[in-house]
């Protein structure tokens, strides 16, 4: 019995030896074909100083880090990188990885991101990387199933010269998971950036915000269209509720989105006044609320622009400016 018990314990030892040390016998193997795959579907240049595969940090999953993965442009866009991050994380399935046409992510994350995207005049975007299919060649066998991601500590950038509009996001974090079929992609996302600047016209709409938002989103198999719904955003503690959807087509966007905030002070509503309009509010003191209400609807193209709603609804109101004897009210 005892002869036994020991051969099974060698056994045992055997293969759990065997499975954690898969993943250095397989490295190699595994690095050459994500880059291979990586450079058959992509028209950008993309390198990473080291890739840690292990089955330690993930047990009985596979787990596979990147460390300062970086993505530069070509052709027009050279010396224009559009993505760098300090460290890219993985978890997937140990049974796709070796073997079916499916690889199946229980996890992706980022961290100390850096992405910039921007649009030329002509509309040519540096993140539109993806080569145009060959219907001769054979087809890629990189198909990703996903589940849940994370964004950690990045900063994000949007330059659309085409429009006049940037966005600029300061240390965002992003959290998502959900049910992921064909047909349809069902998430729940949280999001907090420290800073948030939106520009158009050379305007700043929004000036270094602070953003909180929540979010459950539809999103169709080809990525076409994404629904809103239970959506809280907290902009500089105005909390604005919003639902309904954008969908991208050949030749237009086509949305409908409803949005409101209820029981909000005029010091929050006066913190969205673009700075060209009230570059000041220190010391100013306010008093009252108001509601805010309005609808985005239509298609958007090269000559349109969907329709807008704005209402304010305000009651009892007051300003009063340090430098003023009496104050605004009603």
């Amino acid at each position: 019995m005892k002869k036994f018990l020991k051969i099974i314990s060698a056994i045992i030892l055997l293969f759990v030896v065997a499975i954690f040390a898969l993943p250095y016998f397989y490295k190699d193997k595994i690095v050459n074909y994500i880059k291979a795959d990586i450079n058959k579907n992509i028209n950008a240049k993309v390198d990473f100083k080291d890739v840690d595969l292990s089955l330690f940090k993930s047990f009985p999953n596979f787990n596979l880090g990147i460390d300062q993965l970086t993505v530069d442009g070509v052709e027009t866009f050279k010396n224009v990188r559009l993505l760098e991050a300090k460290d890219l994380n993985l978890t997937l399935d140990i049974k796709s990885v070796f073997g079916g046409d499916q690889i199946k992510i229980n996890k992706i994350g980022v961290e100390h991101a850096k992405v910039n995207i921007l649009v030329l005049e002509n509309g040519k975007a540096n993140y539109d990387i993806t080569k145009p299919s060959d219907t001769q060649s054979e087809p890629s066998k990189f198909n990703i199933d996903l589940k849940q991601y994370f964004i950690k500590n990045s900063d994000l950038i949007y330059d659309d010269k085409s429009m006049g509009f940037k966005a600029e996001l300061k240390n965002l974090n992003h959290v998502g998971s959900g049910k992921l079929s064909e047909k349809i992609y069902e998430l729940k996302t949280k999001s907090t950036v420290d800073t948030l600047t939106i520009t158009y016209g050379n305007i700043d709409y929004l000036h270094k915000v602070k953003a909180d938002v929540t979010t459950d989103f539809d999103i169709s198999g080809d990525f076409s269209k994404f629904t809103l719904k239970n959506t809280l955003a907290t902009i500089n503690d105005l909390p604005i509720k919003a639902d309904g959807f954008v969908e991208m087509k050949e030749n237009e966007i086509v949305m409908d989105i409803n949005y409101k905030t209820e029981n909000a002070n005029i010091a929050q509503l006066l913190s969205l006044v673009p700075k060209v309009y009230m570059p000041d509010l220190t010391g100013v003191k306010t008093g009252g609320v108001a509601k805010l209400s309005g609808f985005v609807k239509g298609h958007s193209t090269e000559t349109d622009l969907p329709g807008f709603k704005l209402l304010v609804d305000v009651q009892n109101a007051s300003i009063q400016y340090p430098d003023l004897p009496e104050k605004i009210s009603n």
